[in-house]
């Protein structure tokens, strides 16, 4: 109670006690998901940190392995890429027409059925993520990897310099957290 520092606050202190980690900024979808994630892990969380700069991910306890979807969203086509954040190398891949195309065959066809057709917008959204998830299922099969694991995975870009690595944030009887102990069995390293 003498130490009011939020979660946040505690979560870098402890990357930078175990992995040096310094000056990180956090995206905000990441600070919504911190405090859910630290109390269903225990207080153990995984992160993802882009170019030792910024979290961009929380998972909730330790994780061994960390994965992301690149996803290309053409007029015609629709991409995915599955990768191993901490290696960089691409797991699995596939790809699908893209849906749309029943709305129109390039992308302004697509803007006027939209603007002729108020509220298709949501059907255009509803085909692509149907599309979207069809591919996760694929690519999760190709690799063998769970779809619990695909569905942790970021639905972003894969950039290159992103460190994955856990940290133990513990709470004590009153209330607040602090950094655990030893620098994290479960590293993921950085790629360059």
């Amino acid at each position: 109670m003498h130490n009011p520092a939020g979660d946040l606050r505690r979560l870098c202190d402890a990357l930078e006690l175990e992995w040096h980690l310094t000056g990180l900024a956090c995206d905000v979808r990441a600070v919504q998901q911190l405090q859910q994630a630290l109390r269903q892990g225990g207080w153990k969380v995984t992160v993802a940190v882009h170019g030792g700069k910024q979290i961009i991910v929380v998972w909730p306890g330790f994780h061994n392995h960390a994965y992301g979807i690149a996803v290309d969203i053409g007029s015609t086509t629709i991409a995915m890429h599955l990768c191993d954040l901490a290696s960089g190398k691409v797991l699995a891949t596939a790809g699908t027409m893209n849906p749309q195309i029943r709305f129109g065959e390039d992308l302004m066809s697509r803007v006027s059925y939209v603007m002729m057709h108020p509220g298709s917008e949501r059907d255009l959204t509803a085909a692509v993520r149907r599309a979207i998830n069809a591919l996760a299922a694929e690519v999760a099969k190709q690799a063998g990897i769970g779809m619990t694991d695909i569905l942790e995975a970021t639905l972003s870009a894969i950039r290159s310099c992103t460190t994955c690595c856990s940290a133990s944030v513990r709470s004590s009887w009153a209330g607040t957290l602090r950094p655990g102990d030893g620098r994290g069995d479960h590293a993921m390293g950085e790629r360059a």
